[in-house]
């Protein structure tokens, strides 16, 4: 049985066979479990309010395992409807996911590979070490880290440093460092014309200096009624958790917030924390209430009236999108719109807690920090995923060979674009259609490549390619003298044993 992406059986932490799991899952909704040895049956939740409010559960004792919620109500003579799938699949979970991924239509292009960037590195770099690098790692898109710090800003000993998030990216606090970014993208794009550039943004928190007051409004207060802040333990100035809906003050503010991003020449927008902070579960506020959600008692009388966040922000977080251009993001999303929309979203690979299979209905991106080992670089590989990357100084071209792709399937160690494999087990891989000729390159345990290889395919046969890798090795097909009449098709692969 797997929840959310997750294979129960190999959380060894838990114990399966006596204890019930039970956890808030709206970025992969789903439900999979097997039958018999070659059948099983997939659940998900398909309507946004359903996955807001969806519990995935498996409860050994009774033997039961499926998507409820607790939190369901409704105001007098109104009503909903709830939409929920069941599929047939095979016993493999990954063909079920792969299956919905299609159906939802999230298999969207990625047209090259990601940077992070603080504006004062680029403007120190020599113009020609920083074209030669972008170039060299195929960089489609570079990404202002966040949130918005100056780090030439002078500031007392005795005050913690200035953080921008939501509208206090306005503030006067940050007119040198919004001159200096505006340069960076001048330079960026001098280096590399075609180069999209993103700067941050956040709209689930406020640092200005008396948000709690510009947008009492707004303020996100938890199931005791507590509005919250952080400092990151004295760090930086508080910050306050907020929401923006289309009427509310922050919501109203933020849009100037997305506005800066034309203003100073970028393309669009770096969005953090779009659907969450964290993955403990789907957040909800009492501030407000979204008209479908409530806490209830265990005779389901309502407690208290609740709205889930990423409900009540909604029609704001699209009308934001809709303005910056691009967006490129962190978290994969919880609504059917921005699922549909062809951002790209990512989930951070780094942490020792492995959040991958929340990204399993998205674009397959997984942010690997700031290491440049090959391991590193390549483990995200192993769990479906594509590596998103910080930095400029990678020794190996991996990067610029990965894209485009257009994601159409995930296995654990293989990743099927439509044109274009990337395997890190060994395998068959291929195409049964539609292909002449496929590119063949393998990368070592060091990340150094040999190749590239051509192979030229009878078009009436194949495009199949026999795969045998060492450890820590890494092979990237792509086919090419595709015909246009049946490139549109949905591609039928060959599939090594990777169940």
């Amino acid at each position: 049985t797997w929840l959310g992406g997750q294979n129960l059986w190999k959380l060894g932490t838990l114990a399966i066979n006596k204890s019930p799991v039970d956890f808030s899952d709206a970025w992969n909704p789903t439900v999979f479990t097997g039958i018999s040895a070659d059948l099983g049956i997939g659940l998900v939740a398909e309507d946004d309010v359903f996955r807001q409010q969806v519990r995935v559960f498996y409860h050994p004792l009774e033997k039961q395992t499926g998507l409820r919620t607790e939190h369901l109500c409704l105001a007098p003579h109104s009503k909903i409807r709830f939409q929920w799938s069941a599929y047939p699949a095979t016993s493999s979970y990954w063909d079920f996911i792969n299956e919905l991924r299609s159906s939802w239509g999230v298999n969207h292009l990625i047209q090259g590979s990601t940077i992070w960037f603080m504006p004062d590195d680029i403007l120190s770099m020599n113009l020609d070490y920083l074209r030669e690098r972008l170039r060299f790692q195929g960089v489609k898109t570079a990404n202002m880290f966040g949130g918005w710090t100056d780090p030439l800003q002078k500031r007392s000993a005795h005050h913690a440093a200035f953080i921008g998030f939501g509208s206090a990216i306005l503030s006067p606090d940050f007119t040198a460092l919004r001159s200096r970014l505006k340069l960076a993208i001048l330079k960026l794009k001098d280096a590399l014309p075609s180069i999209e550039v993103l700067i941050y943004f956040d709209a689930q928190r406020d640092s200005s200096k008396n948000a709690d007051e510009l947008f009492a409004d707004s303020l996100f207060r938890d199931a005791k009624f507590r509005e919250e802040t952080t400092d990151w333990s004295g760090q930086y100035n508080k910050t306050w958790s907020v929401y923006p809906t289309l009427v509310n003050k922050f919501g109203a503010k933020l849009k100037d917030s997305v506005k800066v991003a034309r203003t100073i020449g970028a393309d669009g927008i770096y969005w953090d924390e779009i659907d969450s902070l964290d993955y403990s579960g789907v957040r909800f506020t009492t501030s407000e209430w979204d008209e479908h959600s409530c806490q209830l008692d265990t005779e389901a009388h309502v407690l208290q009236k609740i709205g889930y966040t990423n409900l009540l922000s909604s029609s704001a977080k699209l009308e934001y999108a809709q303005t910056a251009g691009a967006v490129f993001a962190n978290s994969p999303p919880t609504t059917r719109i921005f699922n549909e929309r062809p951002d790209r979203h990512m989930v951070e690979g780094q942490h020792s807690t492995d959040y991958s299979s929340y990204i399993h209905l998205s674009t397959p991106l997984s942010f690997i920090g700031t290491s440049d080992s090959w391991k590193q670089i390549i483990a995200p590989i192993e769990k479906g995923l594509l590596p998103a990357a910080v930095r400029l100084d990678y020794r190996s071209p991996f990067f610029a060979h990965l894209f485009p792709i257009e994601v159409i399937q995930i296995f654990p160690g293989a990743i099927f674009g439509r044109d274009r494999i990337v395997a890190s087990r060994s395998g068959v891989y291929g195409w049964q259609n539609d292909c002449t000729q496929v590119e063949i390159l393998r990368f070592d345990e060091h990340g150094m490549m040999s190749g590239p290889r051509a192979q030229e395919v009878d078009p009436k046969q194949a495009c199949r390619v026999d795969v045998v890798l060492a450890r820590d090795e890494v092979i990237v097909i792509t086919r090419q003298g595709v015909s246009g009449l049946n490139s549109a098709k949905i591609p039928l692969f060959f599939h090594p044993a990777l169940r």
